[in-house]
Order: C-alpha cells, then sequence, then structure tokens
C-alpha cells in the first residue's frame, strides 16, 4: 500500500481540530511533539483523548505556561502513562554570546497508528494550541496515509523517538521550572500567598466558627510570610496525591476561611489553646480537649489558626510559583558544533573555546539560589503540593472561568 501525501488546505488560516479528533476516535496510539502546547490546545482534542488517555504513546512538548503542564497532570490523572509525557528543554550555549543563546524544539508531528496496518501522519507547523489547531493562524500542514510499515513512516517514527530521548521526564514540581525557561513568568500574577490547610477528619465531628486549630510548619519560613488569612478544607477522605487535591476541592466537606492567631519559634509553645490539631504526615485532623502539649519536630514550627466562616469550595484557584530562575544543567556528551555562519556572526566577539561556540543539549534545571537563601527555598518547596504535603503555602486569588470542566478532566 503506497504512501499518500497531500496538502491539507489551500488556504492557511484552517482548522485541523475536527480532522484529530476523528483519527483520534479510530487510531490505537497517538504520539505527539510539538514545539508549544496550550491548555486549550489539549481542550480542544480532549473528548477522544480523554476517553481512551492510554492511547497516547509520546507526548513531547518543547514549551508551555502553567496552563500547559497542568494540562500535562490532567492527562495523567485521566490515565496515560506519566512516562509517555515528557518536556524537550531544547539545546543551549554555556556562555552568553550576546545573540539567541538557546535552540528549542520546534518540530509539530502528530502520528496515529490505525491498527489495521496504517498509520497517518500531520506534519506541518500547527503546534498544539488554540490558534494552531482552530484556523486562528495561517498554518501549512502535510497528511501522510498509508501503510504502517513503509519507510516514511519509520523515519517519522525514528524522529519522534529522538525528540523524546533528548527530552526530559515531565516532572509535575517543575511546573514553575518549565514555564519559567520557556520565558512564561506571570503564573502568581494578581495573587497574593496563601497559607492552604487541607485534613482529614475521620469521625463526625467538624470545627465551628471561633474554635482553634494546631499544626506545625517549617521553621525556616519566616513569620511575615505567614498570611493571616488561612484557607481550610477538610475531606472524609484527601485526595492522592496531594497536588491532586485542588483539582477536588469540591469533593471537601467543609471549606472555611480561617485566620492565624499564634506562632511559637523554637519549639516554645509548651501548652497551647486549641481545640483541634492535625497530626502529620497523615494530615488527619483530631479533637484536642482544649489544650494541646506538642512535641514538634526539629526544625518545625507552631501555628495555630481560628475557625472563621464557611466558604464554597471553589472560591479560590492557586498556582505554582517560583520566585527564584533556574539555570540549565548540560549533557556534556551530547552536543551540536557551530557552524561555520556561528563562527562568522560571533568573530567579532573573539569567542572561540568550543564550549562557549557549541550548543549542549539541556537535561534538567536547577534554581539558581543564594547560598543563604537555600534553607528558605528547601522549606518552600516543602510547603507545595509536589512536596507530599497538605498544608501547603502559595499563591491563591478568587477563581477565574477555567478551560476544563469536571466532565473532561
Amino acid at each position: 500500500m503506497p504512501v499518500t501525501t497531500r496538502l491539507l488546505f489551500v488556504k492557511p488560516q484552517h482548522e485541523l481540530a475536527s480532522l484529530l479528533r476523528k483519527q483520534l476516535d479510530h487510531c490505537t496510539s497517538v504520539s505527539v511533539v510539538v514545539g508549544f502546547m496550550s491548555e486549550m490546545g489539549v481542550k480542544l482534542l480532549a473528548p477522544p483523548l480523554m476517553a481512551t488517555p492510554s492511547k497516547l504513546r509520546h507526548l513531547v512538548v518543547g514549551s508551555g505556561s502553567l496552563g500547559t503542564f497542568e494540562a500535562c497532570d490532567r492527562l495523567i490523572k485521566a490515565g496515560a502513562n506519566a512516562g509517555s509525557v515528557r518536556v524537550h528543554l531544547g539545546f543551549a550555549r554555556k556562555k552568553h554570546t550576546g545573540r539567541s543563546d538557546r535552540g528549542m524544539l520546534h518540530s509539530k508531528i502528530y502520528l496515529m497508528e490505525m491498527g489495521n496496518g496504517t498509520s497517518s501522519a500531520f506534519i506541518g507547523s500547527n503546534n498544539l494550541s488554540e490558534n494552531g489547531l482552530a484556523g486562528l493562524n495561517g498554518e501549512a500542514c502535510v497528511l501522510l496515509d498509508g501503510a504502517s510499515a513503509s519507510s516514511q513512516f519509520a523515519d517519522i517514527r525514528c524522529h519522534i523517538a529522538e525528540a523524546a530521548r533528548q527530552a526530559v521526564p515531565y516532572d509535575p514540581s517543575m511546573k514553575a521550572a518549565y514555564a519559567r525557561w520557556a520565558g512564561f513568568r506571570d503564573a502568581s500574577t494578581g495573587a497574593r500567598k496563601r497559607l492552604v490547610v487541607m485534613a482529614e477528619v475521620p469521625g463526625n465531628g467538624l470545627p465551628r466558627p471561633g474554635e482553634a486549630i494546631y499544626f506545625e510548619i517549617p521553621r525556616a519560613i519566616r513569620f511575615r510570610e505567614i498570611p493571616t488569612d488561612v484557607h481550610l478544607y477538610l475531606f472524609d477522605t484527601l485526595p492522592v496525591p496531594p497536588r491532586w487535591t485542588f483539582q477536588e476541592l469540591n469533593r471537601a466537606r467543609r471549606s472555611w476561611l480561617a485566620r492565624s492567631v499564634g506562632l511559637e519559634n523554637d519549639r516554645g509553645g509548651v501548652a497551647l489553646r486549641a481545640d483541634w490539631f492535625i497530626q502529620s504526615p497523615a494530615s488527619t485532623l483530631h479533637r484536642a480537649s482544649g489544650v494541646v502539649r506538642p512535641a514538634p519536630g526539629l526544625g518545625m514550627q507552631q501555628v495555630r489558626i481560628e475557625v472563621k466562616k464557611e466558604i464554597p469550595p471553589h472560591t479560590f484557584e492557586y498556582v505554582v510559583e517560583s520566585k527564584h530562575d533556574w539555570r540549565p544543567v548540560f549533557d556534556d556528551e551530547d552536543s551540536i558544533p557551530a557552524t561555520e555562519a556561528d563562527r562568522t556572526l560571533l568573530k567579532g566577539l573573539s569567542l572561540e573555546r568550543k564550549e562557549v561556540l557549541s550548543w549542549y543539549r539541556v537535561k534538567g534545571l536547577e534554581p539558581n539560589i543564594p547560598q543563604s537563601e537555600r534553607p528558605h527555598a528547601a522549606a518552600m518547596r516543602r510547603m507545595s503540593p509536589e512536596s507530599g504535603n497538605y498544608i501547603v503555602m502559595l499563591p491563591g486569588r478568587k477563581r477565574r472561568p477555567t478551560l476544563f470542566n469536571e466532565d473532561n478532566a
């Protein structure tokens, strides 16, 4: 069976999403390599993709905003193999040259294996985004159809495999880092820092307004950083892992606005007034007799909050924040030599050393934090949902309309 090739649309502004959805409905597996992905791009393909997420063999993303990687979380939560999702951090020069010193993944390939000995591949300029798939951008796309065993599809699979090899496994705890590396820096714009407490209630009793709850947080969190307003969510059973909790706030048995009323450093509180206490690391809420006599762990400080009023569970949305920049970690064994064009353009800078001119694969990102700030940064990481904790500190703001709803989450 020969492979047929055709340019899909004469007019550059033409939507591609409906054709992709149709192929997704009938294929047995799909591999996607794109330079950019958006939350809305995944939304356009959500009906068939979320219905059978196990079809996703490869998803390699070159860049995206925080919403991009939250969409990755949703795909994995829906049932996609976490190992199939990878982030391509590109190649970069080790020294700044004054010119563009970073090269990103720019491929756009959608490969569908149909299960009947045939395959289809959409290859062109369409990113996995609303503009790219809905006909808003001017795009060019070629569709290949034919025998799966053909050399053309073998070459496409090799390209996808190499893109996946160069990429790093997606790590949900690095969402903010990926977005920053791609140049998206406004994830928490307009959001105030919130102390969010999520706990499981094993019995029938629940806190009432005016009652106090005791728990502990890392001592390195500065007093001035602890917000007065605290958000409290109580569950019959906490979602696992903690990062999914923010997508399932509607499951909360009660959600409260509380206020911080006490903080003790150096484990100084011997007997503290409290009606409830949260036992870590399970984050289970237990009733107290009115006084707690805690024995806080090393490096922890004591916090008490007072319950004020009930709020709807979806009043606020929370965003991952990274206050520091990230620096690349290079693979010294995987490089692209400088071209003659590079050498000519950079000749006036007197940069001749290989490590300056060559491009190296970025195999990871590490925080660019001064030594003096590292204990605090470690404490803030500990108070993030990706750390496995249910008492977290992160920006929150009044909820905006979301691109996903519970039906396709």
